[in-house]
């Protein structure tokens, strides 16, 4: 029989031993319990960030991708605008080259071929660009250009009344002093024309490599 002092609020110490058993086995499974769900939480976590991490990582990509789209086609755009450039430049220098030439054509054929009877045109067919290009492009030779325009002009009519003489008064004219101011014109139309030429091969976009 337990004497009172073994009994401790209605238990003996053989139930408080046995209470203490129970309550440590299921302290162990709560714990054991918690650490699953620790685990759980924590793989899921581990997952979650994981996969930012890989999305992340993914719109890294995609935006070093879509960089580096844009940086080439702006090279692209870079390249094919210098080449519009340097296409537009010698055309330029095409309608120049072709004014001078036809100047000095004009000035010679007015000494060897006395039945020269076509209507005189010095002025390309392409002008209205080229002097679209200079003023974009190369503004500081605008004026010069002005001054061929007029001087093309100019040419072209006193040339045209000259051409519009009668065959049988053409000879007069030629020997006469009244042929010099058209020849002159020639001359100075062919010779300004050419000196833009010049300033024009010095400007320059230069072809991308």
């Amino acid at each position: 029989m337990q004497s009172q002092r073994d009994i401790f609020m209605h238990q003996t110490a053989t139930g408080w031993t046995a209470i203490g058993s129970i309550v440590g086995a299921v302290s162990i499974i709560v714990l054991a319990v918690f650490n699953i769900l620790y685990l759980k939480a924590a793989r899921a976590a581990s997952r979650a960030s994981n996969a930012q991490a890989e999305a992340g990582q993914s719109a890294a990509q995609a935006a070093s991708k879509q960089a580096e789209a844009a940086d080439k086609t702006l090279r692209e755009l870079r390249y094919q605008f210098t080449m519009h450039e340097i296409a537009q430049k010698e055309i330029a220098l095409a309608a120049l080259n072709e004014v001078a030439r036809n100047a000095r054509s004009w000035r010679e054929s007015l000494h060897t071929d006395r039945s020269i009877n076509d209507k005189a045109s010095l002025m390309p067919p392409n002008w209205s660009q080229v002097m679209v290009f200079v003023g974009q492009q190369v503004p500081a030779v605008m004026t010069e250009m002005i001054d061929v325009e007029r001087q093309i002009s100019e040419t072209e009519r006193q040339l045209n009344d000259f051409v519009h003489v009668p065959l049988s008064m053409r000879h007069s004219q030629l020997t006469s002093p009244k042929i010099q101011p058209l020849r002159s014109s020639l001359e100075k139309t062919a010779d300004d024309a050419e000196k833009i030429v010049v300033t024009l091969r010095g400007w320059g976009a230069k072809k991308p490599s």
